[in-house]
């Protein structure tokens, strides 16, 4: 059965649904929008929102829209195990009413992107540091592609960093791709309530050196949390309740 993008990536679910930040698995899936698409997009993804919040849908999921960068739409989905993830799955695929709706809105928003990718990732506690639960309104997302065979140098300077985080009590959130990307890929996720947030964290040691010596590719790009195409938990709910109010 061929199910929605948004199908797919409501599957996994990033913290913010049905769990506490940061999930130990997430689902991603990215489409980027065709030039002067993104209103016609926005009115589709709104209604299969509103429409996975009353079926409802199994998993919760949110949308974050790029502010920099090309005009792309992510749709992010957590789990905390692999067993959550098949009975979602299980779910979606019994679910005959859910997948003939998603399967439309993939239909009706065909020519206002270009083809999406989708990827899973493992949260990699070891490198990241979270204290508290935050429920970001922005996100600043860094994509590294690191030369085969550096994991486990790239894994030293990052504990040296999260030191550092910890210090400044600043979130951060490292997920190694284990699908849908080159090996060796990480999503380096800087959480915040606002702009500033995102980008008050001490100097990357992605900076220096040393560690741009392990980097193939580095790319960072600011994104916004979209409630209009999301459907958030009654946790995301309860705790920002104006925030999460659709339009």
């Amino acid at each position: 059965m061929k199910l929605h993008a948004l199908c797919l990536t409501i599957i996994a679910s990033i913290p913010l649904a049905a769990q506490d930040l940061p999930s130990a698995i997430i689902n991603v899936s990215r489409e980027q929008v065709k030039p002067g698409a993104m209103g016609k997009l926005m009115r589709i993804e709104q209604d299969a929102a509103r429409f996975c919040a009353n079926a409802p849908c199994p998993n919760p999921y949110f949308a974050i829209t790029s502010i920099t960068g090309p005009t792309e739409v992510w749709w992010i989905n957590g789990f905390d195990s692999m067993d959550t993830l098949e009975k979602v799955y299980h779910v979606y695929s019994t679910n005959d009413q859910i997948a003939q709706q998603l399967n439309s809105v993939a239909i009706n928003k065909s020519d206002l992107v270009f083809p999406g990718t989708n990827l899973f990732a493992r949260f990699r506690e070891d490198m990241s540091f979270y204290s508290t639960p935050i429920f970001p309104h922005f996100v600043s997302i860094t994509e590294l592609h690191l030369r085969p065979g550096h994991i486990a140098a790239f894994r030293s300077m990052r504990i040296a960093l999260k030191a550092a985080l910890e210090r400044a009590g600043r979130p951060q959130w490292v997920y190694q791709v284990t699908s849908g990307a080159e090996e060796d890929t990480f999503l380096i996720l800087a959480p915040g309530r606002t702009i500033q947030e995102t980008q008050s964290v001490p100097t990357s040691l992605d900076q220096y050196s040393a560690v741009a010596d392990l980097i193939v590719t580095s790319e960072t790009r600011l994104y916004a949390v979209s409630p209009s195409l999301s459907f958030p938990s009654q946790t995301w709910l309860n705790a920002d309740p104006d925030f999460w109010q659709r339009p």
